[in-house]
């Protein structure tokens, strides 16, 4: 039976997948699934090195012999000499297939071959122009080892081991690689960059007397690390500075190197180091620095959220606006406290759905205070497209909008009264004509008042302004509006129960709470208004020709002698149309001498005999003829008669 068992064939199964030592988890990027149910796998170029494990399924291992073969990399099998598993580090950039099988050490019978397709990802350095230099500098560097090898191969062998290490990682860093024979003087480089001279620092390039290369403000620093490190007080060398390249320019570098070798005195024989070019990531240095010391000291309140909208920093503004701490702010999650939660909710969603957020809201100022508050809050996405944080900028606009509502009163409202002005009665007329709401308007003005403010002053004039808007405002209701239109003409605006009977009665309290009189300045005066109301729609659908038709009415109502009001009518329009036409015809006949006098005899018929003269002006128009115009003296305005 055993036999049976024996002749059947096994199988070789892949069991793991490390990197740098550490086993990879499978459901990660590189092992989507466990590696003996894949059938290929990607590798960057710098994971390495690599280790694939594996066994004989059901089987004891120690009964085989590992056979692999790394296809294009390795021309025959190889054994693992009874490990289960490979390891292989620094492959080139290419696809590979690994085989391996396993052979019965006491039948001979082979397993099955196990394929995987193994690709390696290759750098961005690994171009044709990169691989010349690359080529180029090996051939320096294996020279150079051969002759340090052949030199020193007894004394030294360890050393150029761990060189040739240095140099293999080295080479696709960038760095400079220097070797210092401190008892002859001389200082091997590898992997120049060629825009830059070896730092002189008087010790171990150029002469002290001479003029260095490095910055004059880090001199001092430079020579002092190399004492501390010759005379063991570090355990390293290690610093960054400015050196003068070749086209003058200053650039920053990290030199970094140790003793490697030293003499039974303990004199330091040899040491060895690399230098790399970090000027770009001192200027980003610089960069965030100024970013960070200008987000501290800009005006403007600024914080940063994690994704769970968590406050991870703030500013010093943010404080100050808000009258908190950075300790306060880092135990807290965004929200609005003078809004429900769900309000804070809200924006939130909004946030994780569309990446930003901005408005105007109400923020608290401490525990009793409160500002308005300009916010705007951003994503920021990590290299994957992730929200990785928030962040939000913010401004005290309270002053802001106090000055936008002051201008806003300015333009909307009479200085002198208070009231609205004309532009907003305008405004309010249109929206509701816009809407269709039934209204009635009323224009006011007042009888004298012009008389009044000529003989005694425009300071009364202003005072007695104030006093009747006073009086009107606490006579009309309120669902009634007043306005002051300018001068001595305000407006009334009704737009609940707008009917004819109601709208007599608020004109009545109106004209009846002005007959008393207003003491100013121990003068006693009395004043009338004259009221023109117009309803809507019934009188008109257009909020200028209401306003035009409310004139109309109460001028007629102050030609029949004030302190009155008047409703609009078809008639008063018409005649207040062939009162306008009148009045410009005796204007044109006045500037152009259109008058003429005809004289009619009076006649004593029971005397039979002439008893005097009338004259009679008539206007003796070019288009209309003569035109009796006498009549019409009467309804002009008194300045014009």
């Amino acid at each position: 039976m055993s036999t049976i068992q024996n002749d059947i064939p096994k199988k070789i199964s892949l069991t793991n997948l490390s990197l740098f030592n550490s086993s990879i988890d499978v459901g990660s990027n590189i092992l989507p699934k466990p590696l003996n149910s894949l059938e290929e796998i990607t590798l960057k170029h710098s994971d390495y090195p690599f280790t694939l494990s594996f066994n004989v399924i059901g089987e004891n291992n120690h009964s085989f012999d590992f056979l692999y073969y790394l296809e294009d990399l390795e021309k025959n099998w190889l054994s693992t000499n009874g490990n289960n598993s490979v390891t292989y580090t620094n492959l080139s950039a290419d696809q590979y297939t690994f085989k391996i099988y396993a052979k019965n050490k006491l039948s001979g019978l082979k397993t099955d071959i196990k394929n995987l397709k193994i690709n390696i990802t290759p750098p961005w350095w690994l171009s044709n122009k990169a691989k010349f230099i690359y080529g180029f500098l090996c051939v320096v560097l294996v020279i150079t080892f051969f002759n340090v090898l052949n030199r020193r191969r007894q004394t030294q062998k360890q050393i150029a081991l761990s060189e040739e290490r240095l140099k293999l990682s080295l080479w696709g860093s960038g760095d400079e690689m220097w070797d210092w024979d401190i008892e002859s003087g001389k200082i091997y480089r590898s992997n120049i960059w060629g825009s830059l001279d070896f730092p002189q620092d008087g010790r171990r390039s150029g002469n002290p007397d001479e003029e260095s290369n490095i910055h004059p403000l880090d001199r001092d620093r430079v020579a002092k690390a190399l004492n501390d490190h010759f005379n063991a007080i570090t355990d390293h060398f290690e610093i960054a500075y400015r050196v003068k390249a070749r086209n003058q320019q200053w650039i920053w570098i990290l030199d970094r190197a140790k003793i490697v070798e030293r003499d039974q005195k303990d004199q330091p024989l040899r040491m060895t180091g690399t230098i790399k070019d970090i000027n770009n990531i001192k200027q980003a240095e610089e960069q965030l620095r100024l970013f960070a010391r200008a987000i501290e000291n800009i005006s403007e309140g600024m914080f940063i959220l994690n994704e769970k909208y968590q406050y991870v920093e703030v500013n010093e503004a943010c404080c100050e606006l808000t009258a908190s701490t950075q300790e306060k702010y880092l135990e807290e999650t965004l929200s609005f406290s003078r809004y429900p939660e769900s309000y804070s909710e809200q924006i939130r969603t909004i946030l994780k759905q569309q990446g930003s957020w901005s408005g105007e809201v109400e923020a608290s100022k401490g525990t009793d205070d409160f500002f308005l508050m300009e916010l705007t809050i951003d994503a920021i996405y990590n290299e994957q497209g992730e929200t990785s944080h928030y962040v939000g900028v913010f401004s005290d606009i309270t002053r802001r909008k106090q000055q936008e509502e002051e201008l806003r009163k300015l333009t909307n409202n009479d200085l002198l009264t208070g009231l609205p002005n004309r532009s907003s009665l305008q405004v309010t007329l249109s929206n509701l004509v816009k809407k269709d709401i039934h209204h009635t308007l009323m224009v006011l003005d007042l009888d004298n008042f012009k008389r009044i403010n000529d003989s005694l002053g425009h300071q009364i004039g202003d005072d007695l302004l104030i006093g009747v808007a006073e009086r009107i405002q606490l006579a009309i209701p309120e669902h009634a509006s007043l306005y002051r239109l300018g001068g001595d003409e305000f407006a009334l605006l009704v737009d609940q129960f707008p009917d004819i009977g109601n709208c007599a009665a608020i004109a009545t309290k109106v004209i009846n709470c002005l007959k008393p009189a207003f003491n100013i300045n121990n003068e006693s005066l009395v004043l009338g208004i004259s009221i023109g109301i117009v309803l809507y729609p019934e009188d008109e659908q257009n909020e200028q020709a209401l306003l035009r038709k409310a004139d109309i009415a109460m001028y007629h109502a102050k030609s029949a002698g004030g302190s009155r009001y008047q409703f609009y009518s078809e008639s008063l329009n018409q005649n207040a149309l062939r009162q306008l036409e009148i009045e410009n015809l005796i204007r044109e006949a006045l500037k152009d001498d259109l008058f003429e006098v005809y004289y009619q005899p009076k006649i004593d018929v029971k005397k039979d005999r002439l008893t005097g003269m009338e004259a009679l002006v008539r206007l003796n128009h070019p288009t209309l003829g003569i035109i009796e115009v006498l009549t019409s003296l009467f309804h002009l305005p008194k300045k014009m008669v």
